[in-house]
């Protein structure tokens, strides 16, 4: 029992020491991105249980916090008047629809960031 207890102490303050659950630092890029995907409009919709929306968080990385984001789990209107059917979905300024996990540099190019 002993032992038991004194893995588990180990084992979390391994995770405490590590920074688990925080995501990796963006670069300059990513950041710039970020920004400048919010700045223009444009909106990820998506859910927390979704593996394609983490994914997607997961490109971001720490910059992920700058972009605008609706969880359907919370806010199911806002996502209902968005036309959102598949998550992800990013919903640009003029109301255009890009379902599924996109890469940087598609949304970089689809934005005109």
């Amino acid at each position: 029992m002993k032992k038991l207890l004194t893995l588990t102490w180990v084992i979390a303050a391994w995770i405490v020491l590590s920074g688990c659950g925080t995501p990796p630092v963006a670069d300059d890029d990513t950041v710039a991105l970020a920004s400048c995907l919010t700045e223009g409009g444009w909106t990820m919709y998506g859910t927390e249980w979704c593996g394609h929306c983490k994914d997607q968080k997961s490109k971001f990385a720490s910059a992920f916090e700058q972009v605008t984001y609706v969880d359907c789990d919370i806010d199911a209107a806002a996502c209902t008047q968005a036309g959102v059917e598949w998550y992800p979905t990013r919903v640009g300024p003029e109301w255009q629809k890009f379902p599924g996990a996109q890469e940087l540099q598609v949304l970089k190019d689809l934005s005109s960031c």
